[in-house]
C-alpha cells in the first residue's frame, strides 16, 4: 500500500490468488455501476457490517474480561459466547452466500476490476478477506449511499445483477 494510503487509512491490502490487491474506495466514476450491482445486496452488506461489529464487540469484551480479577471464569464464559456467536454467524453467512453468491462475486469483480473467472481460482479464506476489505474500505458508500437508497425505496430490488462486464463498459 502506498505510504499516503497507509497514513490516510483509505485502503487495505489483501493477499488473494497469488497477488497483493490494494483495495481502495470506489472512485466517483465507478459508483453508478456499483450501485446497480449492490442494490440487490444492500441488506446483505448492512447485516455484514452489523455482524462484524458485533463480533468485534464480543472480542473486545472477552479481552477486557480476561484482564479482570476473575480471569479464568470470565475468559471461559466470553470465549464460549464468542464461539457460539461466531458459529451462528457462520451458518447465517453460509446461507446468504449460497443464495447470493453470484451477486456478491459480480460486485467484487466490478469493485476490484477483476474478471469473474479469477474468483474461481481463489480460496474461500481469500474470498472472505476480499469481501471484508471491500465492505470495510467502502463503508461510507454502503451506509451513506446504498443503504439510504434501499431504506427509502418502497420495495427494494431483489433482481439478479446486470452483467458486470456490461456495467464496466457503461462506466469506464
Amino acid at each position: 500500500m502506498s505510504e499516503l494510503n497507509a497514513v490516510l487509512n483509505i485502503g487495505e491490502e489483501v493477499q488473494a490468488g497469488g497477488e497483493t490487491l490494494n483495495v481502495l474506495p470506489l472512485g466517483f466514476g465507478r459508483i453508478p455501476g456499483a450501485v446497480k450491482l449492490v442494490i440487490p445486496l444492500a441488506n446483505v452488506f448492512r447485516d455484514l457490517l452489523v455482524d462484524w461489529e458485533r463480533l468485534e464487540e464480543l472480542g473486545n469484551t472477552a479481552k477486557a474480561a480476561a484482564s479482570s480479577d476473575d480471569t479464568a471464569n470470565a475468559a471461559k464464559t466470553f470465549s464460549q459466547e464468542l464461539q457460539e456467536e461466531e458459529y451462528a454467524l457462520y451458518m447465517k453467512w453460509v446461507e446468504v452466500f449460497a443464495d447470493k453468491s453470484e451477486n456478491i462475486i459480480a460486485f467484487l469483480a466490478y469493485a476490484l476490476m477483476k474478471d469473474r473467472a479469477w474468483f474461481d481460482t481463489i480460496g474461500l479464506d481469500e474470498g472472505i478477506a476480499l469481501i471484508k476489505a471491500v465492505v470495510k474500505v467502502n463503508k461510507d458508500f454502503f451506509i451513506q449511499k446504498v443503504l439510504k437508497m434501499w431504506l427509502s425505496s418502497p420495495t427494494p430490488s431483489t433482481s439478479q445483477p446486470e452483467d458486470p462486464e456490461a456495467i464496466r463498459g457503461q462506466t469506464s
